[in-house]
C-alpha cells in the first residue's frame, strides 16, 4: 500500500495550532481523494526524512506550512528528486487569510501549494493521476491526447501524456547531457556548437543559447518525472536521460555555481 507521509513545517506554532493544521491538512487528503487509512505526520523535518529512508512501500510526501516565510523548495526540490523512496510530492500552504500564522507578501505570492479552490484541487488530482497539464511540450518531448468518451465535460475530458517525440530531437537532448557531463562542454559551448551545425532550436526561437542547454540540463522531465506548480510526480512518463546522468549534471551545475560565487 502507498503510504502518505507528511510534514508540518510550523516551527513556533503551540499545540492547539498544530492540532488545527493537522485536522485541515486531512480534510484536504480527502479532498483530492487519498487514502488516509496509513497517514503519518511529522513536525521534525529530520524524523520524517528518516522514516522515508526505512519506508520499502511507494510513499507520496506533502509537506505542509504555515509560516510567515516558505520552506526552502530548492533544497526540497533536491531531496525529493534524488529520493528512491517518494514517488509523489506536494507542497501545501496551509494557511489562509485568517490562519494561524499570517503569511508574508512574499509567501503570498508564491504559486506552490495554494490549492484552496475546487479548480486547482481538480487539477491536483488529474496531475497525480498522470496528467501533464502545461501546454507545450519540452524539447525532445510531445503532448499525445487521448479522448475519455465517458467523460463530455471540457476542458479535462482528454488526458495528456508526454512521450518521446522526433529522434532527431531526442539525440541533440542526450547529446547535450553528454557534451556537458562527459566532455566537460559549457552552457555556451554546447549552444555554439548546436548552431555550428544548423541543429533547428527549441520554441520556434532563431538559435540556440546558453540558458537553452542550461534549462535541458536541469529539467527532470528528462528522466521522466512530471512537475506541476511544485508538485513531482516520479515515472509519470518514458525518461530520456537515465537518472545516473541527469543527477551527475545537477552536481557539476552546482559545482560550478558555487565556483563562480567564491
Amino acid at each position: 500500500m502507498s503510504k502518505i507521509i507528511s510534514i508540518l513545517h510550523v516551527p513556533d506554532a503551540n499545540e492547539a495550532q498544530v492540532m488545527s493544521l493537522f485536522l485541515k491538512l486531512r480534510n484536504f487528503i480527502k479532498q483530492i481523494d487519498f487514502s488516509i487509512t496509513d497517514l503519518r505526520i511529522y513536525t521534525r523535518q529530520q524524523l520524517a526524512i528518516k522514516e522515508m529512508e526505512t519506508e520499502r512501500d511507494m510513499t507520496t510526501l506533502i509537506v505542509g506550512w504555515a509560516v510567515s516565510e516558505l520552506p526552502n523548495w530548492s533544497k526540497w526540490n533536491r531531496i525529493i528528486l534524488q529520493s528512491q523512496k517518494v514517488t509523489q510530492f506536494i507542497p501545501l500552504d496551509l494557511t489562509d487569510g485568517n490562519g494561524v500564522v499570517a503569511r508574508t507578501s512574499r509567501a503570498a505570492t508564491d504559486n506552490t501549494g495554494n490549492w484552496s479552490s475546487k479548480a486547482q484541487r481538480t487539477k491536483l488530482k488529474l496531475f497525480l493521476k498522470g496528467h501533464y497539464l502545461n501546454s507545450w511540450a519540452p524539447y525532445g518531448l510531445r503532448i499525445s491526447s487521448k479522448i475519455d468518451p465517458l467523460k463530455s465535460k471540457q476542458p479535462y475530458r482528454s488526458c495528456n501524456k508526454l512521450e518521446p517525440g522526433p529522434p532527431d530531437e531526442i539525440d541533440i537532448v542526450r547529446l547535450i547531457f553528454r557534451l556537458f557531463v562527459e566532455h566537460d562542454y559549457c552552457f555556451t559551448e554546447i549552444s555554439n556548437l548546436l548552431n555550428s551545425q544548423k541543429i533547428k532550436p527549441p520554441l520556434k526561437r532563431l538559435t540556440w543559447s546558453a540558458r537553452n542547454s542550461k534549462a535541458i540540463l536541469q529539467s527532470a522531465v528528462y528522466i521522466g518525472s512530471n512537475r506541476f506548480r511544485g508538485c513531482i510526480k516520479h515515472d509519470a512518463f518514458s525518461p530520456l536521460i537515465d537518472r545516473s546522468v541527469f543527477f551527475k549534471a545537477q552536481e557539476k551545475i552546482s559545482r560550478n555555481a558555487v565556483s563562480l560565487e567564491s
